[in-house]
């Protein structure tokens, strides 16, 4: 509970000491506070900066949180740490099983080629109109 209220206080704090300033200074929880408003709402987080007082802008927040590689698949820096400090196997079997949870299959319609998209097998599906 106190934790919550540092952190509100720590916002209206650096909030206020910006509403009239040029050229903001934030802090690194207000910058950390704010990235997850624009992450749970971007359009909330945009009314704010727009209709409230100042916030950090969308390139500060990039910035704050450094360069990321958002591409899907295993990074070889990462499995080498898996490997190093998971000694037991069923760790490294349940840590892939974990990593993997957010993995959903996609399947898509195309109307102009008649074919169904993203099921297991590596060519398209056809379905056809006579068939059903």
């Amino acid at each position: 509970m106190q934790k919550k209220n540092e952190e509100k206080a720590i916002f209206l704090l650096d909030f206020l000491k910006n509403y009239a300033r040029k050229v903001p200074g934030w802090s690194e929880p207000f910058v950390r506070l704010c990235t997850v408003w624009r992450f749970c709402s971007p359009k909330g987080y945009e009314f704010g900066r727009k209709h409230l007082s100042k916030l950090p802008s969308n390139i500060t927040i990039p910035r704050y949180l450094g360069p990321f590689n958002g591409t899907s698949g295993l990074i070889k820096e990462r499995l080498q740490a898996e490997i190093a400090n998971l000694k037991n196997p069923i760790e490294r079997v349940c840590s892939l099983i974990i990593d993997d949870i957010s993995i959903r299959e996609k399947m898509f319609y195309s109307r102009s080629e008649d074919c169904i998209y993203g099921l297991s097998s590596s060519s398209a599906s056809t379905v056809s109109q006579n068939q059903t």
